[in-house]
């Protein structure tokens, strides 16, 4: 901190240098010296609320015209360090830590897709949650906002940075004067309150042609050593995605009025000591499927963590679809921009939550080739989505339980012939290798994916995987997790199939659906399935040699595997999915 100059803020006052940097977006990097002399309200850290009161804004948020675009300030006070973003009805806090600031301090907020990430005097300190929104914004209004909020202390040599800065330079730049004309410096307010702070538009455009090769650039710096280890290959891992977190008409009449997925999970109660129920998502997130932010926001957390896709489970009962709403939005609008395909969970919707023909809600008929040819209509749509999986340069499409369908092989074999006339190559169909007995033969099938844990407890000769427990109200018999996985890893690919795609699960639990008879692995623990996962990654490449590996589940939450963060384990077992990819040098 050479300079002497900075300007006191009296908690009235502000500078508008620039309401919105538009052109300095998702990847950026704020820093200031600052000595607060107010304390500022410090708020739940979530992705959603209204925390408009309070605040003591060093930057305010700008406020973007699109109600998918948002704008990043700063609030600090002596008390610890706010990010905000704003926007129509969306003011939440997106980062928040709790210090003690009275003397003089340097902040950098570093953007990096849209995740901000705090360095205090050079030092990493915390990241917050990725947003929702499509793009989030650099902001120019220093001091704060009327009715919003002022900052009150001083602060000085406050810059606007068009990527995201490294800790090394975050350091190498802070004691230190600078130029004015660095590559990438979009605004550098010394403290005086009439310096001229004219951005220039054509210096923007030019930083920000270059915003790439500075960002590698920098994570290289950074991060050398690990980077060296890393091959330039790609496991794709998909995960299974559950559409019923919204309301249907069927479900309301069938379960009672407001039900969804989350109905069942907040009345599960546990059964024995130590049993993890109900399971709860992280910060109260009881989300709505038919919110395109929802959906964004599960596809950020999916992409940063090493998702590749999501496999959506298709419901299609004779023309009649359910829980369609959320895919059907994705495939109106072309977002998010996610890799995709699709499982027909072809089997009849029952009171027991399990399939079996007893207390029917929703049949289940395949009809004839016209009602075969409806069907294709319908998934054509989908299949012609540029963000479609494709294997051999054709839709992958599995099917839950293809023993259920009479005349499956005519079927394929015509549905294959309209995706020829309709200018795709033909179908990829997969069959799920799941918990049912007797599994249909390969046939008209492509390749087969293993549904875990259930095709592994179900044909595979595991010894010793019952454990049984004292429960509140009666013994419990439970599965290892531990013992199930020894299974899973120990297992040969050596069945007559031309192709297998291998499975792997988080855990599993069913008690919000099925109570007292619930199927319920226990052990589990984001570590184990680190070490699990990265393991049947290897396997992957080396026995099955397969580019996919399923995931059980994304969003299963009844049935207690899911990647989605919860209260407990917040976000440690999607971070296991990018560790175990690390550890397989995938990047």
């Amino acid at each position: 901190m050479l300079k002497k100059v900075f300007l006191h803020f009296d908690g009235k006052m502000h500078l508008q240098l620039e309401p919105l940097y538009e052109k300095v977006k998702n990847n950026f990097t704020y820093e200031f010296w600052v000595k607060p002399e107010a304390d500022h309200r410090l708020v739940e850290q979530s992705i959603l609320g209204d925390n408009t009161q309070g605040q003591r804004y060093v930057i305010f948020p700008g406020h973007p015209n699109n109600l998918l675009q948002a704008g990043a300030g700063v609030s600090v006070g002596t008390n610890g360090v706010t990010v905000l973003e704003h926007t129509d009805c969306y003011f939440p806090a997106t980062l928040v830590y709790n210090a003690n600031l009275i003397e003089w301090t340097h902040i950098a907020i570093v953007y990096r897709n849209k995740t901000p990430f705090l360095y205090i005097n050079g030092v990493f300190v915390k990241n917050g949650y990725t947003s929702p929104k499509n793009d989030v914004y650099a902001s120019g209004t220093i001091g704060g906002l009327d009715p919003y909020g002022f900052f009150v202390g001083t602060v000085k040599d406050l810059r606007i940075w068009d990527h995201p800065r490294s800790e090394d330079l975050i350091n190498d730049c802070m004691n230190n004067e600078i130029v004015g004309d660095e590559e990438g410096l979009v605004l550098n307010w010394s403290g005086y309150p009439h310096e001229n702070n004219q951005i220039f538009s054509e210096r923007i455009s030019t930083h920000i042609s270059k915003q790439k090769d500075i960002q590698q650039l920098e994570e290289i710096n950074t991060h050398k050593k690990e980077n060296n280890l890393i091959k330039n290959k790609k496991m794709k891992m998909i995960a299974f995605y559950l559409p019923q977190f919204h309301e249907i008409p069927e479900n309301n009449q069938w379960w009672g009025d407001g039900f969804t997925e989350w109905t069942n999970t907040r009345k599960a109660e546990p059964l024995f000591p130590g049993h993890y129920q109900p399971r709860e998502p992280y910060q109260d997130f009881y989300y709505d499927l038919t919110d395109p932010l929802v959906r964004q926001w599960q596809v950020d957390i999916a992409k940063k963590y090493g998702i590749y896709g999501f496999c959506y489970y298709h419901y299609w009962f004779k023309g009649k679809r359910l829980l369609e709403k959320p895919f059907n939005e994705v495939l109106r609008t072309g977002k998010p921009d996610f890799p995709f395909c699709l499982s027909w969970a072809n089997e009849p919707w029952t009171r027991r939550w399990d399939g079996r023909d007893d207390q029917v809600l929703m049949p289940q008929h395949y009809g004839n080739e016209n009602d075969w040819k409806e069907h294709f209509d319908y998934l054509l749509n989908a299949f012609q989505d540029e963000r479609y999986i494709c294997v051999e340069e054709k839709p992958l499409f599995l099917i839950y339980r293809p023993e259920s369908i009479p005349n499956c092989s005519e079927m394929l074999d015509y549905w294959d012939i309209l995706a020829k006339q309709n200018g795709l190559k033909g179908i990829y169909f997969v069959r799920t290798l799941n918990g049912h007995l007797p599994l249909s033969k390969l046939e008209r099938f492509n390749a087969s994916v293993e549904f875990e844990p259930h095709y592994t407890a179900a044909h595979t000769n595991c010894p010793n995987i019952w454990r049984m427990v004292s429960g509140y109200k009666k013994r419990k018999a439970v599965i290892d997790y531990d013992a199930i996985w020894s299974c899973i890893l120990s297992r040969k690919n050596s069945r007559d199939d031309t192709k297998i795609f291998p499975g792997a699960f988080l855990d599993w639990d069913n008690t919000a659906r099925r109570g007292t008879e619930a199927t319920i692995y226990q052990g589990a623990t984001p570590e184990k399935f680190e070490k699990y996962l990265s393991e049947q990654i290897k396997r992957a490449e080396t026995i099955y040699q397969s580019e996919f590996l399923f995931i059980n589940a994304w969003n299963e939450w009844a049935e207690g595997t899911y990647l989605e963060p919860d209260k407990q384990n917040q976000f440690r077992y999607i971070e296991a999915v990018k560790k175990a990819l690390k550890d397989n040098g995938y990047n």
